[in-house]
């Protein structure tokens, strides 16, 4: 994904999210994201990570800290809080849509 131009890495973390908030598996929407790149193969795994990373809604990790980063924000506060929650309750046995 380094690649990719900066509008076109945006959407796809935007979709990701999305799909995540809809019910999807994290194993279909890296089907779906490996789809769309070329450079590289896009696990669950690589979904995880990227569903819990703060520096999507503007943070950063700082000595141990999240910090408010200078940077603009991909994912609004409320969706990056709604897909930490969703993520809880899948931990606690709900199921995701689709294949997993």
């Amino acid at each position: 994904m380094r690649n990719l131009p900066w509008v076109v890495l945006i959407r796809i973390v935007k979709e990701i999210y999305r799909m995540y908030l809809e019910g999807h598996s994290r194993l279909s929407i890296s089907e779906s994201a490996s789809s769309r790149v070329s450079n590289r193969t896009i696990d669950h795994n690589i979904i995880r990570d990227m569903l819990a990373r703060p520096v999507y809604k503007g943070n950063l990790h700082n000595a141990g800290a999240i910090v408010e980063g200078i940077h603009e924000a991909i994912i609004e506060e409320d969706v990056w809080e709604a897909v930490q929650r969703e993520t809880k309750l899948r931990q606690e046995g709900s199921s995701p849509k689709g294949e997993f």
